[in-house]
């Protein structure tokens, strides 16, 4: 840094600085974005009320439906966001859930987090 040049103060800062030619196209994967609001210590978000309405269209949508096991799902709506995390019995159950809940009116994206967990068919 050259003398008489201020402190870098935030990242875009630092990069400005050091980066000859920033990318500013990088963006974060669902993962890297899940893992940061789940961190430690992180406030857990407070549902809106706009947030509770659509999460009241998107619970209402899935018992109509009727034949989806959605028992050990949980769904969480953050602004348009819609995130669903459990477990399904298989693809078929996962992919119908998320068609559900993206076709509900304010669900702009579905992040997709439910893990498959096969149903042993000799119990």
């Amino acid at each position: 840094m050259q003398k008489g040049t201020p402190t870098p103060t935030s990242y875009g800062d630092v990069v400005a600085v050091t980066v000859p030619n920033p990318d500013g196209s990088f963006t974060p994967s669902r993962e890297q974005i899940r893992v940061s609001r789940s961190a430690e210590g992180a406030p857990p978000h407070t549902m809106t009320g706009d947030e509770r309405a659509v999460l009241a269209q998107i619970t209402a949508s899935l018992s109509m439906e009727g034949h989806t096991d959605v028992q050990h799902v949980d769904i969480l709506v953050q602004g348009s966001i819609a995130i669903l995390r459990g477990t399904v019995p298989g693809p078929s159950t996962s992919a119908r859930i998320e068609d559900i809940v993206g076709s509900v009116n304010g669900v702009t994206e579905v992040w997709n987090e439910l893990e498959l967990i096969p149903t042993d068919p000799t119990h």
